[in-house]
């Protein structure tokens, strides 16, 4: 039977995290899935790759324990129906800003009679191999996120999250501190009172929330109820390890090797 473990663990309360993947590379996202994150958030909104990586991206992370989530670019039936046929074990949509948005979402998300999505999950269904098990987990193992990024978003979070379907809250603390005015400030109060505001309102409605984390931030945000985290990207994990080994060789070069 197809489980998706990070909603089994999500809807047990239990916190969990990931990373953005955005290199144009299946190998990359085979490598990061293995590394113990809870789930890889393929990043088709602002990656550089094709829906036909994105499957492969999607194939290699179902190797592992790891659960594959995409990032579609736009809310639109195209992008959802080809973002979930390519496998993802869920959808995360950005710019969600009001309740009819977050509801066509849910309608693009669900096979009939919950939604409008077309039938055809190649990849999600091994090709055709697993129809029955795959129509068995899409029912209700699939997971639903909104990204809740704007002042406009922050205005109307009750409608929102009261939208049937929608599952996780996920903010976007960059976006929305330019839609606040406070650009990248996303520790200026406006934009801390705003995050209080979606908090709130995610425990008013059972919806889990989620944001997008760092070393100096992630206990705090675990410490504040957030259960969704994610962690950097592929690309600031690889630099980051990279510059640590050039500084530890520098280091070690400058002070055991005489001249």
């Amino acid at each position: 039977m197809m489980i998706n473990n990070l909603k089994k663990k999500l809807m047990n309360g239990e916190p969990a995290i990931g990373t953005f993947v955005g290199i144009n590379s299946q190998e990359v996202a085979w490598i990061l899935a293995g590394a113990g994150y809870d789930f890889l958030m393929v990043d088709y909104e602002h990656g550089g790759m094709s829906i036909e990586t994105v499957g492969q991206q999607m194939m290699a992370i179902k190797t592992t324990d790891c659960t594959p989530l995409l990032r579609v670019p736009t809310n639109s039936y195209e992008n959802v129906k080809k973002g979930l046929d390519s496998g993802a074990h869920g959808l995360m949509f950005p710019m969600t800003n009001n309740a009819e948005q977050a509801k066509d979402s849910v309608s693009y998300f669900n096979y009939p009679p919950k939604g409008i999505r077309g039938f055809g999950p190649t990849r999600a269904n091994t090709f055709y191999t697993k129809t029955k098990e795959y129509m068995e987990f899409a029912e209700d193992q699939l997971l639903l996120i909104v990204q809740i990024e704007s002042k406009e978003a922050v205005e109307n979070i009750d409608e929102i999250l009261q939208v049937e379907g929608v599952e996780v809250a996920f903010i976007g603390p960059f976006d929305l501190s330019f839609s606040l005015g406070v650009n990248g400030d996303t520790t200026n109060p406006l934009v801390l009172e705003a995050i209080d505001k979606v908090l709130a309102a995610c425990e008013r409605h059972g919806v889990i929330p989620g944001i997008m984390t760092n070393k100096s931030q992630i206990q705090g945000h675990l410490e504040q109820g957030f259960k969704f985290l994610i962690f950097g990207t592929d690309a600031s994990s690889l630099y980051r390890s990279a510059t640590a080994d050039v500084e530890l060789f520098n280091e070690l070069k400058n002070t055991t090797i005489q001249p």
